[in-house]
């Protein structure tokens, strides 16, 4: 098997999907990746009009149509980071004119204390509401359930609600919110990313299980050079390879349509330290 070897930073991947909050047509909200450009469009009786708003440091954006959109009409938003890469298109949402938001996010963001990262969330009202779901994410595509946090119900005062993950990690994370009301509607906010500083380097691999390729991740404090392998159950290298490290996240795509399915360990070695990860395919 012969990996891809050119390295990349991770971001210079192009942004998240905006998530697009639902509306009763008075104003557009949402979230994207913090600090990028957010093209809104807004579809009604074949016309398509657009709006570009900037999302703030915690990555979410509002946009106040005047005059206020129709029942009916449907909203999709896409984000451009500093790089000038594009997102794929957001969810679709349609106006309910008149509808009652079940809850009104006002702030969403992460902050890291040493290798913590603490999640802090605001709403200004809540309307049937049960549950926050706070789920993380590696790629930003697939998502995992962290805690189950309980909303306020009915509210029209401000809410302040927290969440700290204990996982140490420097690789990017992805955090979102899955806002569930007590009928199982449910809407999400977010993603917001962060990346907390943690001393020595750090190896990771995603998809995992892997079918066709996997994309193996290197969280690391200097530049140099380190040596990558891959050992198969029985102790038998399959492959290995030199690659540059960067002080912060690299990158590297691998094809896994040669290996049989089983169990792999793959190996970053740098100087005297190496570190392991366990790679399934299937």
């Amino acid at each position: 098997m012969s990996p891809v070897s050119n390295t990349v930073i991770v971001d210079a991947q192009g942004p998240s999907a905006p998530v697009v909050s639902p509306s009763n047509g008075t104003s557009v909200s949402g979230t994207a990746e913090a600090n990028s450009s957010v093209i809104i469009s807004m579809t009604s009786g074949g016309t398509t009009t657009t709006a570009t708003v900037t999302t703030n440091g915690s990555g979410s954006f509002t946009y106040t149509p005047s005059p206020a959109l129709v029942d009916g009409t449907s909203i999709t938003a896409t984000a451009t980071d500093a790089s000038g890469n594009v997102s794929p298109v957001s969810n679709t949402v349609t106006v309910v004119a008149g509808s009652t938001l079940p809850v009104t996010l006002i702030n969403f963001n992460a902050s890291c204390e040493s290798s913590i990262v603490d999640l802090f969330w605001e709403t200004a009202t809540e309307s049937n509401s049960d549950y926050f779901q706070v789920e993380y994410s590696f790629d930003g595509i697939e998502w995992l359930e962290l805690e189950k946090i309980i909303a306020a119900g009915n509210s029209t005062s401000l809410q302040q609600y927290s969440y700290s993950d204990l996982t140490q990690t420097r690789l990017i994370r992805y955090y979102r919110l899955k806002q569930v009301d007590k009928d199982g509607m449910f809407e999400f906010f977010g993603p917001i990313a962060i990346s907390c500083t943690l001393e020595g380097s750090e190896l990771s691999i995603f998809p995992n299980p892997s079918t066709t390729s996997f994309t193996i991740l290197i969280s690391h404090t200097k530049n140099e050079i380190g040596k990558i392998k891959t050992i198969d159950s029985s102790g038998k290298e399959i492959w290995s390879q030199e690659i540059e490290l960067m002080n912060g996240v690299t990158m590297l795509p691998v094809s896994s349509t040669n290996l049989d399915k089983g169990i792999y360990f793959i190996y970053l070695s740098t100087g005297d330290v190496t570190k392991t990860s366990k790679l399934v395919v299937n």
